[in-house]
Order: C-alpha cells, then structure tokens, then sequence
C-alpha cells in the first residue's frame, strides 16, 4: 500500500505590493491524479464533496474554461485555489492572509 501524501506546506509564498500590481514569489502546488482516468465532471463531483464535508467555504466565480475553486480553511487560517484540469485536481496554496487589526 503506497503512503498517505504529506500536505505539509514547506514554504509560504510572498507578496510583494507595487503601485499597480500584486506579485507573488514563491509558490507551493500539490496535484493529485488518480490511478484511474476520470472525467472532469466526476473530479468536480468529488472535490465538491470534499469541501463541502470539511471546514472549509469555496466558490466558483470565474467564468474560465476550467473548474477553479477559491477556498479558505477556517480552522487553519490557508487559502488555496483547487483547479481540476487534464484528468488531475491541483491545491494551489496562497499566502495566509495577514491580520490587521
């Protein structure tokens, strides 16, 4: 039996603010494929059924040729964005956002 996968973010990525833009450096992306090829609507069902069971809220607000999922973890304060795109789902960590208080 193969090893469950390590989540573990090794490094946050990093913005850094111009007067017009937003750039990252860094960057942390986990993409899982199944053993087995699966349609991109039965990937979607899935990763719907995963955030809609864990601790997490997500939307869908981009009108791309792709599914991509914003989502934010409440328990771990993580931001990713979730795309499913040839026959794999790729976790694309985001900055923890920074509290102002």
């Amino acid at each position: 039996m193969a090893d469950d996968p390590s989540f573990e973010i090794p490094e946050r990525p990093k913005r850094q603010y111009s007067r017009r833009t937003v750039q990252y450096d860094g960057d942390v992306n986990f993409t899982l494929t199944p053993a087995h090829d699966r349609e991109t609507d039965q990937l979607e069902a899935l990763v719907i059924d995963v955030l809609d069971t864990g601790p997490y809220r997500y939307g869908e607000w981009f009108d791309l040729p792709m599914t991509l999922f914003l989502v934010h973890d409440d328990q771990t304060n993580d931001t990713f964005r979730v795309s499913i795109r040839d026959g794999s789902v790729t976790l694309h960590v985001l900055q923890k956002p920074t509290r102002r208080d």
